[in-house]
């Protein structure tokens, strides 16, 4: 663009330029990368908050024309551009010593060598020397975009999701301090969409995010307005609120104008198709979500550095291995090659930061192995994921991994323990107030679940109609997850419902340390004892 040319244009004046030729670039990008590490030598990455303070003025004007550049050449989508400036920043920074842009060469580099290239611990250690460095300055001007770099681009590589909240909000307060309005509005934008994806009530999520939009428009970010109300959409489309399920439209949203205006603009369709396929997946619809996929891989370059591409990856693959079974080769082969690659690289994602990629990891091989007619496998990771989304709060995956759990199940024959897991999906999709994903369930699977919680009289039950009553203190209303799990074992194989009933309840009775136990079932309003027992029989 126009102001990416002016950029270098500037930089000649003090003998600075870099090539045209997009094979020249990665030539010098790996030029300043060798250079970088031969001056960081053995010392410590913490250890550069202590470089002295720059000199020279023109190599300091340099320093601001550099970080002034990186921003056009990000939007302008020349990757490789970006990083050649990010290295360029940081090799001055240890040639001749710091100066404000240092922080944000600091946490621009970050990226390149966590996201980019895969060093995700020294990418996080240039990240936090950056805010450590920004500190030393009490630079309240560059501030927000030091916090908003780190919180989108960095942080998320080795920590959870809810710990780029504060340094997102820190973004927005110091940009409308000093007016640095960008900043606000990638503050605001991004922190949304952590906000969603580790919501515990996609009400609430609304609740606090909409306001947002007035923001947005006050300080006229009028691009990021429709991609904002894109995000409240997301959630009430799961919410049921929107024009249909499977639509982000409503009276204030189109999504036909909104992918007009943006046509062109692959960072703002990246997060469009990404979150239609989200939405896709959710309800199942694995046709659409398989095209929207496609759609999104052509655009998702945009967004290198953040989790973004991940998160396509991980709605991919569940897509091609919900596909695979209906494939006839060589197809077939061609999707349990693509599924296995995204697998993998999720795995390794999982290693540096469990918090946001083990359950995706989890899953993603869960579903492999499923399609890929190894049910032990997928056995096991199924019931990894359940208690991991649990302690990790995130409603999201596990009510997904109870779903996916429940379909193996009735997929296998054996309806009670998928009634089971779906009835717990339902629980977590009704806790998040994801209303029209509630109904979807209730549908699909109305044989296993009974009456819509919307008809019932009784008080809704987390897994199936049936209530396991226990003698003693204890009242539970549905098997917790090692009851399940260990029922899922002594069930694997096929058996009748009489079968079925006896072995939940041994294994109930053993989990709850309870010496009697009946098995109840709710019938037109009256309860009915269908199976009992107690620590002898059963």
């Amino acid at each position: 663009g126009e102001a990416v040319r002016v950029g270098r244009e500037g930089l000649t004046i003090f003998d600075v330029s870099f090539p045209e030729a997009e094979e020249a670039k990665h030539a010098a990008l790996n030029s300043e990368l060798a250079t970088i590490q031969t001056l960081l030598g053995h010392r410590a990455i913490a250890s550069l908050s202590d470089l002295p303070l720059m000199q020279d003025q023109q190599m300091r004007m340099v320093m601001k024309l550099l970080m002034t550049l990186w921003a056009p050449a990000y939007v302008a989508d020349d990757q490789t551009l970006t990083r050649l400036i990010s290295a360029t920043l940081v090799r001055l920074s240890l040639l001749h010593g710091h100066t404000e842009e240092s922080a944000f060469g600091y946490v621009t580099y970050a990226v390149t060598i966590g996201s980019v290239q895969g060093d995700y611990q020294a990418g996080h250690e240039f990240g936090e020397l950056a805010l450590r460095v920004n500190e030393l300055f009490h630079d309240g001007k560059r501030r927000a975009k030091i916090h908003h770099l780190f919180s989108c681009f960095v942080n998320p590589w080795r920590k959870p999701l809810t710990t780029c909240f504060p340094y997102a909000r820190e973004a927005r307060r110091s940009g409308l301090e000093t007016g640095d309005f960008a900043y606000v509005t990638y503050g605001a934008f991004h922190e949304s969409w952590y906000g969603l994806l580790t919501s515990q009530d996609l009400a609430r999520f609304v609740r606090d995010y909409t306001p947002n939009i007035p923001l947005l428009q006050k300080i006229r970010a009028a691009s990021f307005i429709e991609a904002q109300k894109l995000i409240i959409n997301w959630a009430r489309a799961l919410q049921g609120l929107t024009d249909h399920p499977l639509s982000l439209s409503d009276a204030d949203f189109q999504e036909r104008d909104y992918q007009e205006a943006h046509k062109t603009d692959a960072f703002f369709l990246t997060f469009f198709h990404i979150i239609r396929l989200h939405v896709h997946v959710t309800f199942a619809e694995y046709d659409k979500a398989l095209m929207i996929a496609r759609e999104a891989q052509k655009v998702v370059h945009a967004l290198e550095g953040t989790i973004w591409p991940v998160l396509l990856d991980f709605l991919h693959g569940l897509t091609l291995a919900a596909l695979t079974p209906t494939m006839a080769e060589p197809e077939r082969a061609s999707f349990f090659s693509e599924i296995d690659a995204r697998r993998v690289s999720l795995e390794r994602l999982a290693e540096h930061c469990p918090e946001i990629f083990r359950c995706w990891a989890l899953l993603l091989d869960a579903e492999s192995a499923r399609t890929g007619g190894d049910p032990p496998t997928a056995m096991t990771r199924y019931e990894e994921a359940i208690p991991y989304a649990q302690e990790t709060h995130s409603l999201l995956n596990e009510a997904l991994a109870h779903e996916l759990f429940g379909r193996f199940w009735r997929e296998r024959g054996n309806d009670g323990v998928a009634a089971l897991y779906l009835g717990n999906a339902q629980r977590c999709y009704k806790n998040l107030n994801a209303t029209a994903k509630v109904r979807d369930l209730e549908e699909r699977y109305l044989d296993l679940l009974g009456k819509p919680e919307s008809q019932k009289e009784q008080l809704p039950v987390q897994s199936t109609s049936e209530i396991v009553e226990i003698s003693g203190s204890q009242r539970l209303a549905s098997l917790d997850f090692a009851t399940v799990a260990k029922a899922a074992h002594a069930i694997a194989g096929e058996m009748e419902l009489a079968d079925l009933l006896r072995a939940l309840m041994r294994i109930a009775i053993e989990n709850a340390g309870a010496q009697r136990g009946l098995f109840l079932q709710n019938q037109n309003g009256q309860l009915t004892v269908e199976a009992e027992g107690g620590v002898d029989h059963t």
